[in-house]
């Protein structure tokens, strides 16, 4: 039996579908992988500044598009995708000291050190193309709130 045309009934759920896309990335000659949840924590373990933004500095990234931090964590996340093996990100995870040593020469032999070098502006536009898939698939959408007044609360 023949599975050609066949419709799940039900759609995939919205963070395969970002893991999948994250997929596909090159950067300076290097396939990226999957920005998987296991990379994810690995990210998260070695310390980025990405989402952990206080007010002040979630304004600078809404009027300039940087923030405090961000030239680290553009070649973390590009390292963590690079790595082929599992074991890798996950010691990474487990050691985040050993890691930076290896990321720091990951972002020197690219030359994605600091933003004045061209090629990390090539990162980061790959780091942001993965961090908005991945918002898209795990942010909160905004809830409404409805407002009721005391008359319609008890009414019977």
């Amino acid at each position: 039996m023949s599975d050609e045309g066949y419709e799940p009934d039900e759609p995939k759920p919205a963070e395969d579908k970002a893991f999948i896309e994250s997929d596909g990335y090159e950067f300076n000659g290097l396939k990226l992988h999957p920005y998987s949840p296991e990379r994810m924590w690995a990210v998260d373990a070695i310390g980025t500044r990405y989402g952990r933004l206080t007010p002040e500095q979630n304004e600078q990234w809404r009027e300039d598009g940087t923030y405090p931090g961000m030239a680290g964590d553009v070649p973390v996340v590009l390292w963590i995708c690079s790595l082929d093996k599992r074991e890798e990100w996950l010691a990474a995870r487990r050691n985040p000291n050993t890691a930076m040593a290896k990321i720091e020469q990951f972002a020197q032999s690219h030359q994605i050190v600091s933003p004045i070098q061209d090629n990390w502006w090539k990162a980061y536009d790959v780091f942001l193309k993965i961090m908005r898939q991945i918002h898209q698939a795990y942010g909160q959408p905004e809830k409404k709130t409805e407002t009721t007044t005391v008359s319609e609360t008890t009414k019977t």
